[in-house]
């Protein structure tokens, strides 16, 4: 049993324990955190208490089970953003209010988020040199955001399954590694916008149902021979959703799909010695809008959003010194 205390400046309180537990066949972990703080700016306070559980089981010599299980509560007070003005005359305020719109503190303006999550990974050693990782998943979150302009509920529903698949083998004087697999997660997400009334909901004003719907599959290669380690990979990534406006009459359905493209990487290193080696890598990025952004708290279902793509160049060295010091 350990633990840990932080104690700090505008109201920070940090404390954690934590019990491990384990033999040759078992092993549990379960640790508990809280932590808050008053923050610098008014309506800053923020609170958030998590619990966490690892249980690792050990069937046989070939085969291991783990289970996860994390829940949090979190909740945090938005100042909003300031003039520069406003930041001149008192950089600590939260936003005030201007004209019939009130301000950050009026409204209560926050965010409070529940979220649970469990899981179940089975690893079985098929042979020294062939494994497979198969796990299943699913997470619930509640979510409420008192804005100045609105107030929005969300209870996002997800579960998702992932398997990878990795070999070992010579391959002309090359120790090579295959990796392979796959992930799938699909998602229900009712969403539901109200009037703020100092913290609390007023008036309906939008009730939608977002169906969120994303898989991927990939594969890497590793070579690696004496002092070199070439490394290559890639992936596809389809993402869809689907959005059902119920406060609407008639009912309004609007769906987006982001058509998939293969993002290659490459990455190459060289050993110089024992505690000195060079690397490169050049990898190319896909990034498909979140559920966050094509469905923000104004409630417009945002489908000219376009994913974002890009491309990355590395190089650089790494090394020991000085006796490793």
């Amino acid at each position: 049993l350990t633990g840990s205390w932080i104690n700090g400046s505008y109201g920070l309180q940090n404390y954690q324990l934590a019990l491990n537990q384990g033999n040759d066949k078992t092993s549990h972990y379960l640790g508990y955190q809280h932590q808050q703080a008053d923050g610098y700016r008014e309506q800053t306070r923020m609170v958030r208490d998590q619990i966490n559980s690892t249980f690792r089981f050990r069937v046989s010599d070939k085969e291991e089970l783990e289970t996860a299980i994390f829940y949090t509560d979190l909740y945090y007070e938005t100042p909003g953003g300031l003039t520069q003005s406003e930041y001149d005359s008192d950089p600590q305020q939260a936003r005030p209010g201007a004209g019939t719109q009130p301000g950050a503190v009026e409204q209560q303006a926050s965010v409070a988020l529940k979220s649970f999550y469990a899981g179940v990974s089975h690893q079985y050693h098929f042979s020294k040199a062939l494994h497979n990782r198969t796990g299943v998943y699913g997470n619930f979150i509640q979510f409420n955001n008192a804005a100045i302009r609105n107030y929005e509920r969300r209870a996002e529903q997800n579960f998702g399954v992932r398997t990878v698949t990795d070999f070992s083998f010579p391959l002309a004087n090359w120790n090579t590694k295959l990796l392979g697999g796959g992930e799938f997660m699909s998602g229900f997400s009712p969403i539901k916008t109200y009037q703020n009334l100092q913290g609390t909901p007023g008036s309906l004003q939008s009730d939608d149902e977002v169906n969120t719907l994303q898989y991927n599959i990939f594969g890497q290669a590793e070579f690696t021979k004496e002092a070199w380690v070439i490394t290559g990979g890639l992936s596809v990534n389809w993402v869809n959703y689907k959005s059902l406006e119920l406060s609407n009459a008639p009912v309004v359905q609007q769906e987006v799909s982001y058509d998939p493209i293969i993002t290659p990487r490459i990455a190459l290193l060289r050993k110089i010695n024992d505690a000195f080696s060079v690397q490169a890598n050049a990898s190319w990025g896909f990034s498909p809008p979140t559920l966050a952004e094509v469905r923000p708290s104004n409630a417009i279902f945002n489908v000219s959003l376009e994913p974002e793509r890009g491309m990355q160049i590395e190089i650089g060295s790494r090394g020991y010194f000085i006796n490793r010091r």
